[in-house]
């Protein structure tokens, strides 16, 4: 069975905010970081729908964070402001975390599958049979965390 996301999870109209770490502590210790507190916060706030989160290639940390509206949103970083500047000798956010946020209206999610009509892979680099038995059981493929070829 795959685990669904918060995103698949909720109905539209909501906010979703992509937030990457940008620097640990200011001393480089393996304390908290800005993004940790705000990460912390967020549940305590109004309006917080989920929060999911990740490494980059570069060990900083990505979180996606979901919000009832613009306005809840702006509450959190607000907020997410004063604690990081109390913590962090009066730095500003936008030198901890860059943000990205939209505001999604729709499912994300189609309900029937997208599938293209012609081969992706060129005949002279068709798959080998490993490659085909995971494209007849594209489950096991997923399951096994193979990308595969219908």
């Amino acid at each position: 069975m795959k685990l669904k996301t918060v995103a698949e999870e909720l109905t539209p109209p909501f906010v979703a905010a992509i937030m990457l770490d940008l620097i640990q502590d200011k001393n480089g210790a393996t304390g908290p970081s800005p993004s940790d507190e705000l990460v912390s916060l967020a549940p305590s706030r109004e309006g917080f729908l989920g929060l999911e989160t990740t490494l980059d290639s570069g060990n900083r940390w990505i979180s996606v964070s979901y919000w009832r509206s613009r306005k809840d949103y702006n509450a959190w970083i607000k907020a997410g402001q004063e604690r990081v500047s109390t913590i962090f000798d009066d730095m500003d956010l936008s030198q901890a975390c860059k943000f990205r946020v939209s505001e999604v209206n729709e499912t994300l999610y189609p309900e029937k599958a997208l599938k293209a009509g012609d081969r992706a892979i060129p005949k002279q680099s068709q798959p080998n049979l490993g490659h085909k038995v995971f494209n007849v059981f594209p489950a096991i493929a997923e399951f096994l965390g193979y990308e595969h070829v219908r």
